[in-house]
């Protein structure tokens, strides 16, 4: 049995859960293998046959306990992704009660947790589950209901078979719902965040932060480990390894200060050119980290990282659309921004080398701008960085002493970030104590503390969320009072009824407030 303090959990991003890592997902389909296109990435779409513009048939040779409807999900090897999808049979059509859909879930859950604790590298395997039957499944209006009893069957199944279980939305609304069936399952004590009592009290601030507008994301190469890349030093020392060091070199390199180690590799892999590819081919991947899902699902506007990468990109598509990545590009219209301070490995201009780093501060001193004012105008959550970047410190230290210019620095009412460490730190605590909140994830009752920042993460999401995006989808009326729907009518009959004789001076405020909740 779990610890008590350690149980499974039930994250709930939103997300494309054939973009996000993890150790097996539950992939739909219908009795016939038949799978929407949007579930398949385009570079795996080539070599499927198409039963029609939408609908792709892929290669599984139809068995007996499969065409009886005995067994509904089936393991699919043959996928360009790291992690592996179950095709399961959820196609059933109107017809069908919830409890059917519940089944081929549990099914799911069942095979695919046996076979991923055999490769296991998490404490517990880490499985997804998107909200089966929702769309082309036969149940669209009846999602309310679906999604509802769907977490509550996620947390007895992530209990029964001792896995923790990513429920992933793809659109707003049923993100909302997810969150509200949660919010009420915690109201009544059958659902929790196992996190230290001072962690709960520090997402819950950071929580509100978001809510109010006033969070900012730096994101280091930590976030990016659950996708499967490499931390920065191994990272430098793949490059190293690509670049033929002996054994002896390769420890001397790890002595040296990253920058001059990225100097030595681009001289040994034979230039700028020769590095940049090889950056390229290591940081090559689709599928982004829970982490990386997680934070985009809390609210935010702005970003800033020292990653090459493209998945926080990525992750935060699908919550807000395209993000607009400085320098390179300046999108007025986007919603989100991530200021990139080290380059990215789409666009070029890559800061790895000794020479990169000085010209840093020659070239830019207005990114740096940037964030100083992040830095002294919002409250900064720090996520898998080491807080060892030069540059960064820099940029910390002018802050610093700006503030010192009206404050004594020792005594600052609120600091000016948070930073979350996977283990206690308490000499480095000392560096930092007087600008940031340095937060550890380790716990005597969990000893996985990347897991413990996840669900860290998790509970700033839910603590953040709107609860109210679907409130003008007739879809999800099941979640709604009578009073609720009631005033919802109310709101919609009101705007049909001054459409062509609106009160101008307020008219514009009313159709935001019913535009942001349509569109979300």
């Amino acid at each position: 049995m779990p610890n008590a303090h350690n149980r499974p959990h039930v994250f709930i991003v939103q997300a494309d859960l054939p973009r996000l890592k993890t150790d097996a997902w539950l992939l739909p389909c219908d009795a016939g293998f038949h799978v929407l296109s949007s579930w398949i990435p385009q570079e795996y779409q080539a070599g499927l046959a198409q039963r029609n513009t939408d609908t792709y048939v892929l290669p599984v040779a139809l068995f007996d306990e499969w065409t009886s409807g005995r067994r509904r999900t089936v393991r699919h090897n043959d996928w360009p992704g790291r992690s592996m999808p179950w095709l399961t049979n959820v196609g059933g059509g109107s017809k069908y009660e919830v409890a059917w859909y519940l089944e081929a879930v549990s099914q799911f859950v069942e095979e695919a947790s046996t076979w991923a604790k055999a490769g296991l590298k998490r404490s517990r395997p880490l499985l997804g589950v998107p909200a089966v039957g929702t769309g082309f499944g036969g149940q669209w209006d009846k999602k309310a209901g679906v999604i509802d009893a769907l977490f509550d069957h996620l947390v007895e199944l992530g209990r029964l078979h001792d896995v923790d279980i990513v429920f992933t939305l793809f659109d707003p609304q049923s993100f909302a719902a997810a969150q509200l069936a949660r919010k009420r399952r915690v109201e009544v004590g059958s659902f929790g965040w196992d996190l230290d009592s001072h962690l709960l009290a520090s997402a819950t601030a950071l929580a509100e932060r978001a809510k109010a507008g006033a969070l900012v994301m730096f994101l280091g190469s930590g976030v990016s480990v659950g996708a499967g890349l490499p931390t920065w030093r191994d990272f430098l020392g793949r490059l190293a390894d690509q670049a033929g060091l002996s054994d002896s070199e390769l420890e001397a390199l790890q002595n040296l200060d990253a920058m001059d180690a990225g100097s030595i590799v681009e001289r040994y892999l034979g230039g700028r050119e020769a590095l940049e590819k090889s950056t390229r081919a290591l940081l090559d991947t689709q599928e982004c980290s829970l982490q990386h899902a997680l934070i985009a699902s809390i609210p935010h506007e702005a970003a800033v990282t020292l990653n090459y990468d493209t998945l926080y990109e990525s992750a935060s598509k699908v919550v807000v659309g395209d993000v607009a990545v400085l320098p390179q590009e300046r999108n007025p219209r986007a919603k989100r921004w991530l200021l990139k301070l080290h380059g990215c490995v789409e666009r070029g201009d890559l800061v790895l080398t000794r020479k990169d780093y000085l010209r840093f501060g020659e070239r830019r001193s207005a990114l740096a701008g940037i964030v100083q004012a992040l830095l002294i105008t919002k409250h900064m959550l720090f996520i898998g960085f080491g807080m060892t970047d030069p540059n960064f410190l820099r940029i910390l230290d002018d802050v610093r002493r700006s503030l010192g210019d009206v404050s004594n620095e020792k005594d600052l009412s609120h600091p000016i970030g948070t930073v979350l460490m996977l283990n206690h730190d308490p000499l480095r605590n000392l560096l930092f104590d007087a600008d940031l909140k340095m937060e550890s994830m380790a716990s005597a009752h969990a000893p996985d503390s990347a897991r413990q920042l996840e669900i860290f993460l998790d509970l700033i999401a839910f603590r953040s969320a709107s609860t109210t995006a679907f409130f003008f989808d007739s879809t999800y009326d099941a979640l709604l009072s009578a009073r609720e729907r009631e005033f919802r009518d109310a709101l919609q009959n009101l705007h049909q009824e001054f459409a062509e004789d609106r009160p101008e001076n307020i008219w514009a405020e009313f159709e935001k407030l019913m535009a942001k909740n349509i569109k979300e």
